[in-house]
């Protein structure tokens, strides 16, 4: 990861770059509670210090290690690796009897965005990829796994996604889930990549090609699991990922059917998904934001 002295305060938790086939020279055009208005990439699906790093008790450690304790081995090594990562670098502060510097407090707010940052970087080439409407790189071994992990960071980074875990209330009194959910989602998208590309023969990308006159929108979950409801938990997953207004992909199990985009009822469909799953905000390249969403 970079060595980064400069403290990254606006944290965002949708990719910038994803959101750029949305937006004309970098203004996006977004919908929050019906309001429709214009600002930049800059200023959306992002937060103050959304990264920062907490240090957690023996006792929340001690949860976390249990939380993951029923997975299968391989990846509950993955998870204790994720805990000790970020667990070391309060160790390291502890043991030197270091004070909180604006150093130290630089590194926990920025440590985990890096992480970000690197998962970006490595996604990048395949998000450019499908703009194209390329998605031979599935078949590769090495490909396919760098992009179903960035999908599954991508999916768990956002601020819905941390919302409704916070939701979960834990049985034990002194575990707060939002002090530790900075270590839960990269675990979390470990697991659901790793389980995902050991059954990778059984899944398939499929190219949903947009050629009507209304395009797909994203929003501030720019990926959605299509086969889940809202507030229900389900094991079966299609996650659904607009790429471009006129390119979408779903990557799902074969054995599972899907929508195909022949008319302007599939791309709404696909559009009131994307709406139905997002927290606050949707982004569209029109200001016709309703006949988007099949509202006229």
């Amino acid at each position: 990861m970079k060595n980064e002295n400069t403290k990254k305060i606006k944290q965002h938790y949708v990719w910038k770059y994803y959101l750029r086939p949305w937006a004309i020279n970098n203004q996006i055009i977004c919908q929050r509670e019906g309001k429709v208005f214009k600002t930049a990439l800059e200023n959306v699906a992002q937060k103050r210090n959304f990264y920062r790093m907490h240090e957690l008790s023996k006792e929340e450690i001690e949860y976390l290690r249990l939380f993951f304790e029923n997975i299968p081995p391989t990846l509950k090594q993955l998870a204790n690796g994720w805990i000790d990562i970020f667990k070391y670098v309060f160790d390291i502060k502890n043991m030197l009897l270091l004070k909180n510097t604006e150093a130290f407090d630089t590194l926990i707010n920025n440590f985990e965005e890096e992480f970000m940052c690197e998962y970006e970087n490595m996604g990048r080439k395949y998000l450019e990829t499908l703009q194209l409407g390329n998605t031979s790189f599935f078949s590769n071994e090495k490909s396919c796994m760098e992009f179903i992990l960035f999908l599954t960071v991508q999916y768990f980074r956002t601020e819905k996604i941390q919302k409704d875990i916070l939701k979960i209330k834990s049985k034990f009194i002194n575990i707060r889930i939002e002090k530790m959910w900075y270590i839960m989602r990269n675990i979390f998208a470990t697991n659901v990549a790793g389980n995902i590309y050991v059954e990778r023969n059984n899944w398939e990308i499929i190219k949903l090609e947009n050629n009507n006159n209304i395009p797909f929108i994203t929003g501030d979950q720019p990926i959605v699991n299509i086969l889940s409801e809202k507030c229900e938990q389900t094991e079966k997953l299609a996650f659904y990922y607009p790429v471009t207004p006129t390119i979408g992909i779903l990557l799902k199990e074969k054995k599972e059917d899907y929508r195909r985009i022949e008319n302007l009822n599939d791309v709404l469909f696909y559009n009131n998904k994307m709406a139905y799953f997002s927290d606050s905000l949707l982004f569209f390249n029109t200001e016709d934001t309703k006949k988007c969403l099949g509202e006229i």
